[in-house]
């Protein structure tokens, strides 16, 4: 099965958080990614998805979401790095930073 996010094709890294709605964890965590990826959405695409929502339920699948807030840095050609839960802003930092130099610099 084949995941295409309309006008993100090109794109050499897209970072996708994934939540779940009355989940108090992703409740929590949603406006600390926001402000935090908010300085970084101008190098790449950044897309906060409800995991059951049917425009990202195929690319969950793929990504084996099993627990939210998930959160993927997905690079071309090298892969998707990942963090589980609702983790402190360091690691959120670090992902975008790694992302945002791959997507300026390539790996």
């Amino acid at each position: 099965m084949t995941t295409t996010i309309p006008g993100l094709d090109n794109a050499r890294v897209v970072v996708v958080l994934f939540t779940l709605e009355g989940c108090s964890a992703c409740a929590e965590f949603k406006p600390r990614f926001r402000r935090l990826a908010e300085a970084y959405s101008q190098y790449m695409p950044i897309i906060m998805a409800d995991a059951n929502d049917p425009r990202f339920t195929g690319l969950a699948d793929r990504l084996q979401v099993r627990e939210v807030p998930a959160t993927f840095a997905l690079r071309r050609p090298s892969g998707a790095l990942r963090i589980l839960g609702n983790v402190p802003d360091t690691h959120v930092r670090h992902l975008l930073d790694i992302a945002a130099h791959e997507a300026l610099y390539g790996r």
